[in-house]
């Protein structure tokens, strides 16, 4: 078994994804205790630092009717809660209820950025680099100031009720749009877009009463545009439907419509969730011992009911797809759980019928087979323990499925122990066999899918490589075996797109860099330390070279000048006539240094260059400009740095051409994919 990662005196707060993992690979946990628990990712370790947040004064303050939030948040590192959790405080403070992470951030890292919701119906983003509070929704949605809000209807709509964030669109074209959808306490629901510096509302319907719980689906391809649908479940439990549609210039539409699909319900809604079947939507939620799905095919909507047989009720769920079938793991209150399949191919006709199993596998499952392994030991271990489950969730790839849980002796009552001293473990379980003979069956399967699958999709290199770095951790043979596999694998060329539709240079440059099949082989043989970087310096240096001298464009400053020849020389491909007196004046330092592209042994290396001063600088990652400042960025997978801040060559965006591009196209390290990080 996996090494598990301890928090002590942690208490989960059961409520529906009670944690969440972000396509960076950090996994956020709600607590009980006030405060949310962010563990972040590393590309070669299952043992992240465990960081909290916790709302000192984000309280919910009436006077004179006002709503007036107060945000005040800080993040201390540490490895146990012994020290700092005060057991004995009186002061009710806002209890988080919701977090999600967006697909991807709209800050200058691209790391995914954490929506929080409390019980006081705030909504509060946080940026992973610091974790300041970067955005409270509420009063950014309204541009209202809380403080001096007095009207009835405004402080309703001051309150948010509940949201979702717009999953990715694997659309270049798309990248640099970030959705979201909430809802607020007047019963309506916004959608609107987030910008650098304020929020732009797109859409606004209005719900026959107040959501909790917002869905929003998966995006696919209709024609020449992209379709998804919103889900709203009321209080009553009524689920309302909103179709939108996304055009290829970023603009958010919806016909304004709104479906009521399913009345109102009397049991407690536990979970619920999307998901994508070759292009069919099917939205599945979980009520008290009730299993519903609705399938999505065109305008033609499907409606498919459980009961589930069961002396408790269910709180969360998780659905994965193997060997042509669903299969999903119910947990109960209890912290058991059981298992069943169903097929979506044949039309869920056997959705009636389904196989609950609660006893030891009988099919090759390596997900349930491992569960019930841990389950197994703990029963015959000294101290007989059984494992009940607070809380799942599948990472974003699908791959491995993470479970919080805690240990009690069989002998004792569940709630004996005070809740506050509670031990609760963290584990991952993959979903793939990882024996030895079927080791070249996974290495395969893992290679395809990331190359067309995954990365295309930008999910961030070190979520995957975590993902297989997890998967080594059950059998320690993978290592070598993607070793000796991927030595034959070749990487292979695509049809090079002519999407007329791609209209700036800096999506044409994207398509090409992270969207191609054969980058992106490259880029996978990098994470095993098969070093590609020449190749793919070369098919950018291709890329940029050709598009300046094929449209003409002359290039005045110094710092495109400097880009341009270092691209040049690094790929070796001699496009362009080499210069022995490029001269970078540094605005910080007001210092010039001089490089003699001439000289290929002092400017041809990708991680440093000499200057003609005789100074040796480190290179950025991203434009290979010489680094002169402690602002940095870092690849967390290749240990390549790059500037986070160019304002020591450049006091403008206008003033270069290269600079801004080439900051837009590589928000993710060109040579493995990984979110930068500070």
């Amino acid at each position: 078994m996996a090494q598990e990662i301890v928090l002590t005196r942690f208490q989960p707060y059961r409520v529906p994804n009670l944690f969440q993992w972000s396509n960076d690979g950090d996994i956020a946990i709600i607590n009980n205790n006030n405060n949310v628990v962010v563990l972040e990712s590393t590309p070669v370790s299952l043992n992240p630092d465990i960081h909290k947040i916790h709302a000192l004064t984000d309280l919910l303050v009436l006077k004179r009717n006002v709503l007036n939030p107060s945000p005040l948040l800080y993040l201390q590192r540490h490895q146990t809660y012994d020290d700092d959790v005060n057991i004995t405080d009186t002061v009710m403070e806002p209890q988080p209820v919701s977090i999600r992470w967006s697909p991807k951030g709209f800050s200058q890292d691209q790391r995914s950025q954490l929506a929080v919701l409390y019980n006081n119906l705030q909504l509060y983003i946080f940026e992973t680099d610091n974790w300041n509070c970067s955005l409270h929704v509420n009063s950014a949605i309204h541009q209202l100031d809380l403080e001096h809000v007095t009207r009835l209807p405004d402080i309703q709509r001051s309150r948010i009720t509940g949201f979702s964030w717009a999953p990715l669109v694997d659309d270049v074209r798309l990248d640099d749009h970030h959705f979201m959808a909430i809802s607020n306490g007047k019963g309506e629901i916004k959608l609107f877009e987030l910008l650098s510096d304020k929020i732009d509302v797109k859409i606004t319907v209005e719900l026959p009463s107040i959501a909790s719980t917002l869905e929003w689906s998966p995006w696919i391809q209709s024609q020449d545009r992209w379709v998804s649908y919103l889900t709203a479940i009321t209080r009553d439990n009524s689920i309302h439907v909103i179709k939108v549609y996304l055009e290829t210039d970023g603009r958010l539409i919806s016909d304004g419509q709104l479906k009521q699909i399913s009345k109102k319900y009397r049991g407690l809604h536990a979970n619920s969730k999307w998901y994508n079947w070759d292009g069919k939507l099917i939205f599945f939620i979980v009520f008290t011992k009730s299993l519903k799905a609705f399938v999505f095919n065109s305008d033609q909507i499907s409606h498919f009911e459980l009961d589930l047989q069961s002396p408790l009720f269910f709180h969360d769920f998780e659905l994965y797809r193997m060997d042509g079938l669903l299969r999903l793991i119910l947990v109960e209150s209890s912290g058991d759980y059981i298992r069943t399949e169903f097929s979506a191919v044949e039309g869920f006709a056997n959705f009636e019928h389904l196989n609950f199993m609660v006893n030891e596998p009988t099919v090759e499952d390596p997900l349930y087979k491992q569960l019930y392994k841990i389950q197994k030991m703990l029963v015959k271990s000294a101290d007989p323990q059984k494992l009940l489950i607070a809380g799942i969730s599948m990472d974003p790839t699908s791959n491995v499925l993470g479970i919080l849980y805690t240990k009690h002796k069989l002998a004792s009552p569940v709630f004996a122990k005070s809740l506050a001293y509670w031990k609760v473990y963290f584990n991952i379980v993959p979903l793939r066999s990882v024996k030895t003979m079927e080791l070249g069956k996974l290495v395969d399967y893992f290679s395809g899918s990331v190359i067309n699958e995954l990365l295309p999709l930008q999910y961030s290199g070190s979520l995957i490589t975590q993902i297989i770095s997890m998967y080594s951790l059950r059998n320690k043979n993978l290592y070598k075996e993607f070793e000796s596999r991927i030595q034959n694998l070749t990487p292979f060329l695509k049809n090079k797109s002519n999407d007329k539709s791609l209209t700036t240079f800096s999506q044409h440059l994207r398509y090409h860099l992270f969207k191609d099949t054969y980058v992106q082989s490259l880029r996978f043989l990098n994470w095993f330390k098969m070093d590609k970087n020449n190749e793919l310096i070369q098919i950018a240096a291709r890329l940029i070279i050709t598009f300046i001298t094929d449209n003409k464009i002359t290039l005045s400053n110094p710092v495109d000048e400097f880009i341009l020849q270092s691209f040049n020389l690094i790929s070796g491909l001699n496009l362009l006539p080499q210069k022995d007196n490029v001269v970078l004046h540094n605005f910080q330092h007001n210092i010039d240094e001089s490089f003699d592209f001439t000289n290929h042994s002092s400017c041809s290396s990708l991680y440093s260059i000499t200057s003609k001063e005789g100074h040796v600088w480190s290179r950025c990652a991203i434009t290979l400009l010489p680094i002169l400042s402690t602002n940095i960025i870092k690849d967390p997978i290749s240990g390549l740095v790059a500037l986070n801040d160019f304002s020591d060559y450049i006091q403008s965006e206008h003033e270069c051409i290269l600079v801004p591009i080439l900051q837009q196209v590589c928000s993710v390290s060109l040579f493995t994919g990984g979110t930068f990080v500070s």
